[in-house]
């Protein structure tokens, strides 16, 4: 089970709240997945994953081919590629049961324009929900 919120809206910051579920226990959930861009391709996007495992952010590249260094939640670091920019600051996770909750914040640039999807993936090591659209956004 994978949300989002704001499921829509516009500005060139924002911190998403992504919601992640496993029915087989949180040990199960490998990475969470934020995908933003006008189709569902990591090329020219806005992308973030995270690894439960080292508890690092990682933007990828525009290329999608790459991701960048590992970004902890609530450090000072930021990482950006042409579409945005993902700060520590404001971001994090938190976790309850079998339910994950994972505070990202991007600011998009000035060229990435008009209304972009909203992709979420929580891949697990038993189950993969793939990619699910849970909204939209105007940067």
């Amino acid at each position: 089970m994978v949300s989002a919120l704001p499921s829509s809206g516009t500005g060139l910051t924002q911190t998403f709240s992504l919601g992640f579920a496993d029915g087989n226990g949180l040990s199960d959930l490998r990475d969470v997945m934020v995908l933003i861009n006008d189709e569902l391709t990591l090329n020219g996007s806005c992308a973030v994953v995270y690894d439960s495992a080292t508890n690092h952010l990682h933007l990828y590249s525009d290329t999608g081919s790459a991701y960048s260094v590992g970004v902890t939640p609530g450090s000072a670091v930021q990482v950006s590629n042409s579409q945005c920019t993902l700060a520590g600051a404001g971001s994090s996770v938190s976790t309850f049961g079998n339910n994950m909750t994972l505070n990202v914040t991007l600011t998009f640039s000035g060229g990435f324009v008009g209304e972009k999807r909203v992709f979420l993936n929580a891949i697990g090591k038993t189950v993969n929900s793939g990619w699910v659209l849970e909204g939209t956004w105007i940067p």
